[in-house]
C-alpha cells in the first residue's frame, strides 16, 4: 500500500532540454558577488542517434550524470561567493553611493581610515554571524584610541622610509579617543554598506540594527555671553511698566 503524498516535491536545481541533436544541462549558481551578474553554469550531451529510442535514453542518463556534477560545482561557487570580504563590498557600494560632495569625502575617509584597515579583510559570512559582538569591541576599541592602539609606548612617523624624527617631527603617540557621534557616523557608513550588499544578495539580511552604539552627549545650551547683557536697556528681569519682563 502506497501512502499518501505529504506534500509537492522539492523543486529540482537546474533543467535538461533537448536542443536539436543534444540535450543541454544548465544549473544556476547564485550571483557573482562583485558584479551582481547571475552564474549559469551550461554543457552539452550530444545524442549519437536521434530518434533511435535506445540513442535517447543512453544520452538522457548521461545528462543526468552531468546535472549532478554541474550542481556539485554550483555548490562550490556559491561557497566561494560567500567569502567575499566586508571590503570588497565597501570597494562596489562608496562608487555608487548617491550623496553630497562633502558627505561622500566623509564616507571615503571613513572607509579609508576606519573600515578597511580594521575589517576589510573579514569575509561578510564571518561578519554578519558575529556582527553585534564584533562591531561592539571594535567601537569600544575606537572611543579608546582612534588608531587602536595596544596601550604600549610608540613613536608616530610622519614619512615612510629612512627619515630624521626631528626634520618631519614625527612624535610619541597619544591616544585621541573618537567621540560617540563619530562612531554613529561610522555605524551609518556600515549599515548602507551593509543594506546594499542585502539588496544584492551578498548577505541575507542587514544586521546593523543589532549593534549598541555609545550614548551621544546631550547638547549643552550656552547662557548668552555678558556683553549680549549690557546690549539690554535693562537689567536682566526688569519688569517694564506694562508689565513685559525684558530679557538678553
Amino acid at each position: 500500500m502506497t501512502s499518501a503524498s505529504s506534500g509537492p516535491s522539492p523543486r529540482r536545481r537546474g533543467n535538461i532540454r533537448r536542443m536539436g541533436r543534444a540535450l543541454q544541462v544548465r544549473v544556476t549558481a547564485g550571483n557573482e558577488p562583485a558584479t551582481g551578474e547571475r552564474i549559469v553554469l551550461s554543457d552539452v550531451v550530444r545524442i549519437d542517434k536521434p530518434g533511435n529510442e535506445r540513442s535517447e535514453r543512453a544520452a538522457r542518463v548521461e545528462a543526468e550524470k552531468l546535472l549532478t556534477r554541474m550542481q556539485a560545482r554550483a555548490d562550490e561557487l556559491k561557497a566561494a561567493s560567500t567569502k567575499a570580504t566586508f571590503g570588497a563590498l565597501l570597494d562596489r557600494w562608496l562608487p555608487q553611493h548617491e550623496v553630497d560632495q562633502t558627505t561622500w569625502g566623509t564616507y571615503e575617509s571613513i572607509v579609508r581610515l576606519y573600515l578597511k584597515p580594521a575589517l576589510g579583510d573579514v569575509p561578510l559570512a564571518l561578519l554578519t554571524t558575529s556582527f553585534a559582538d564584533r562591531m561592539e569591541r571594535y567601537y569600544a576599541q575606537l572611543r579608546r584610541c582612534s588608531v587602536r592602539c595596544t596601550g604600549r609606548p610608540f613613536v608616530e612617523h610622519r614619512a615612510t622610509g629612512p627619515h630624521d624624527c626631528a626634520d618631519v617631527e614625527c612624535h610619541e603617540h597619544r591616544c585621541s579617543p573618537l567621540a560617540p557621534s563619530y562612531i554613529h557616523r561610522i555605524h551609518a557608513v556600515v549599515s548602507a554598506a551593509l543594506s546594499a550588499g542585502a539588496r544584492w544578495g551578498w548577505i541575507t539580511h542587514n544586521p546593523a540594527d543589532t549593534v549598541k552604539l555609545p550614548a551621544r552627549k546631550p547638547p549643552q545650551p550656552r547662557p548668552p555671553s555678558p556683553p549680549r547683557w549690557r546690549r539690554s536697556s535693562k537689567p536682566p528681569g526688569t519688569t517694564m511698566p506694562n508689565g513685559a519682563c525684558t530679557s538678553g
